[in-house]
């Protein structure tokens, strides 16, 4: 089997998303958000997702939330990287 190389954030997340053999409307449902929120996250190349949906995703596509992190096309997660990187962190 030949691994895609996602383009951006919305293709990584629909990958894992399958990968794990959640419809749209099941990957909602577990995040607690709207299957069109799920659908806008998946269209897009570039996000700016806040550090509590980051644990929202990772528990959904059943990953390491550092996996998320460094998902293409993640932006504006300085406060999160601080709070990796802080003395005594064990995320």
């Amino acid at each position: 089997m030949v691994e895609i190389e996602p383009k951006g954030f919305g293709e990584w997340l629909q990958l894992k998303r399958q990968d794990r053999g959640l419809s749209r409307e099941q990957a909602a449902s577990e995040m607690g958000v709207s299957t069109t929120y799920i659908q806008e996250l998946e269209e897009k190349e570039e996000v700016s997702i806040s550090q509590s949906e980051v644990d929202h995703l990772g528990l959904m596509l059943d990953i390491p939330r550092v996996q998320v992190l460094h998902a293409p096309g993640l932006q504006d997660i300085a406060e999160i990287q601080d709070e990796l990187s802080a003395p005594g962190s064990s995320q």
